[in-house]
């Protein structure tokens, strides 16, 4: 089995059992998120703004460039569809400090980026304490986010969409970032902003932009529906401010287009760049229509000419998830990121309202046990015993997924393990 560099990299075929995919253990040299923790409860505030961690040299850079509180950065694509966008399941556990997002308790295998839809039945690798796996088949996720068996439910999994990109004025060639999001918003943004760009320039896309001028990641402040159940178990809609990810493109088609001709006449058919490589006599041609493979995501129907890309490209397809293969301890998620995933302010707000019926904390409120220095405990052990239909479960869950999530870490985890 060999590397398919016309895919960018891929393996020509399935990954055979025992063997790992490599390039997995790659991490980013940036995060960027849109959210922070409270510093003394622990949990997530929305920013209208980016964030960001990673290497303290490249940080230093970007906070250089761009400020403490971006809301645009300079971005650059990778060579396809499926290296810049990810959008599958999954589940962590153990969120620590922050400085990352725990170690993951599920990941699924199938990148709907590039599949078309989202949600729906997947294969999920659930992993051990021990640090293997074994591989379950879930029904998955509805349009809605509403878990469609037991597996999705018990294991609290969300589909996470995972953008990788480079920020060309802060890192190098080689180096990249990450942004996450779990809100349906930000992902059809992003799918369809990028399918247009590979659609219309296949892998040579990072060749079609200007860096004086490349694309824009940005954030903007956006509104969502949200499906809530109150305590009868009746459904009702309610409109919440949100922020979401969308890329800007400062150029027209036409001005991309001529760029992309001319850098590849450049380095094609004797052109001045070529030329000095390789002499006038050995300037490379580009590629025959023969030699490209079935998922190479370079312009189709006209042997790898870039004039015809716009006319007959479509973007190339990914399989697997590149995050499916990683080991346990190699694996992180950002911990900024908070659009419709979750429960809101509001939400958790009403639950800290609600009173205990019985017990040690009769008639205290939520909010106010929670003060009690053994109210992190008294959280976790109710979440292992009161049952599914008790009236207060689901506020229960709700108050402690907001205001105590290293206690609803440890449930997620006990529970997996049951």
């Amino acid at each position: 089995m060999a590397i398919d560099t016309l895919s960018h990299g891929h393996l020509q075929g399935p990954t055979p059992p025992g063997a790992r995919t490599l390039g997995t253990r790659v991490k980013p040299i940036l995060r960027l998120g849109m959210g922070v923790k409270h510093p003394e409860k622990g949990y997530p505030m929305k920013t209208d703004h980016f964030t960001v961690r990673g290497d303290e040299r490249a940080v230093q850079k970007f906070q250089t460039v761009y400020g403490d509180q971006p809301k645009a950065v300079k971005l650059m694509v990778p060579s396809s569809l499926g290296l810049a966008l990810d959008i599958s399941y999954k589940a962590f556990v153990g969120g620590g400090d922050g400085s990352d997002g725990g170690r993951p308790l599920a990941l699924g295998t199938t990148n709907f980026a590039v599949v078309g839809y989202a949600g729906g039945p997947d294969v999920l690798r659930v992993w051990k304490q021990d640090g293997t796996y074994l591989e379950v088949e879930t029904a998955g996720l509805d349009e809605l986010g509403k878990p469609m068996d037991e597996i999705a439910a018990d294991l609290k999994i969300a589909l996470v969409t995972t953008f990788t990109f480079t920020i060309p004025d802060v890192l190098g060639w080689g180096s990249f970032a990450q942004v996450q999001s779990k809100g349906k918003k930000s992902a059809d943004n992003l799918v369809f902003k990028l399918s247009e760009i590979y659609s219309a320039f296949g892998s040579r896309a990072p060749w079609a932009f200007s860096k004086e001028e490349p694309p824009l990641l940005v954030i903007k402040p956006d509104t969502a529906l949200m499906r809530m159940e109150d305590k009868a178990g009746d459904a009702k809609w309610a409109k919440t401010n949100i922020f979401v990810l969308d890329i800007v493109i400062p150029e027209s088609f036409d001005d991309m287009q001529a760029r992309l001709v001319s850098r590849h006449r450049e380095l094609t058919d004797g052109g001045g760049a070529a030329a000095a490589l390789y002499g006038p006599e050995g300037s490379p041609s580009a590629p025959a229509a023969s030699e490209a493979s079935a998922t190479d995501a370079r312009p189709r129907g006209s042997g790898g000419s870039v004039e015809s890309a716009a006319a007959d490209h479509q973007p190339d397809a990914v399989p697997v998830s590149s995050l499916a293969g990683a080991a346990a301890d190699d694996l992180d998620i950002d911990d900024g990121i908070w659009e419709e995933a979750g429960p809101t302010d509001e939400e958790i707000e009403a639950a800290g309202a609600a009173k205990v019926p019985a017990g040690v904390h009769k008639d205290k409120t939520f909010a106010e046990v929670a003060e009690d220095e053994n109210g992190a405990t008294w959280f976790l052990s109710q979440l292992k015993k009161v049952p599914a239909d008790h009236p207060v479960r689901a506020a229960i869950e709700t108050f402690t997924r907001g205001r105590l999530p290293e206690t609803w870490d440890k449930f997620v985890a006990w529970r997996a393990e049951q």
